[in-house]
């Protein structure tokens, strides 16, 4: 009970730090960021990561995989999604990437399917940071992702 209202020590680091975080659940030998996960619904309040995804994927050379994941609740055609996709890459710019729709049941299985089935080193998210109430009622992808994922997970705040 304690951890779904306060949460893990490692989601309280992710919802509250103000640089990115990286985590890790234990040894990586031979670590080499070649396939980065980008996970996002692609609207307008990605664009203040935008650069630090770019920064990230640049400095690790890698080939980064957009993904948006299709759920049964927020059903959307996969092809409006790939537009959408699309036009937010154009619009920030970014280079050697891929474009993904991947259907699961909730967002945070989606994203490990498909981060396992790429092959993903990395997987970065935003977070909205949200504490109290808000957190409480909306909760953070990005927070269970970090708890569940044994594939390093970078997050940053969209604040």
């Amino acid at each position: 009970m304690d951890e779904f209202l306060i949460g893990s020590n490692t989601e309280k680091v992710v919802r509250t730090a103000e640089c990115p975080v990286l985590t890790v659940k234990g040894p990586i030998p031979n670590l080499q960021i070649r396939n980065i996960v980008l996970p996002s619904d692609f609207k307008r309040e990605i664009g203040t990561a935008v650069e630090k995804f770019k920064y990230f994927q640049q400095m690790f050379g890698a080939k980064l995989h957009l993904v948006y994941i299709n759920t049964p609740g927020a059903f959307e055609s996969s092809s409006n999604l790939r537009a959408r996709m699309q036009k937010a890459a154009e619009r920030y710019g970014l280079q050697n990437f891929t474009i993904n729709v991947y259907n699961d049941t909730i967002e945070e299985d989606g994203i490990l399917h498909f981060a396992e089935e790429t092959g993903a080193d990395l997987v970065m998210m935003a977070t909205h940071g949200r504490t109290g109430l808000s957190h409480l009622l909306s909760g953070s992808i990005a927070e269970d992702l970090v708890n569940h994922s044994d594939i390093p997970v970078l997050t940053f705040h969209l604040k």
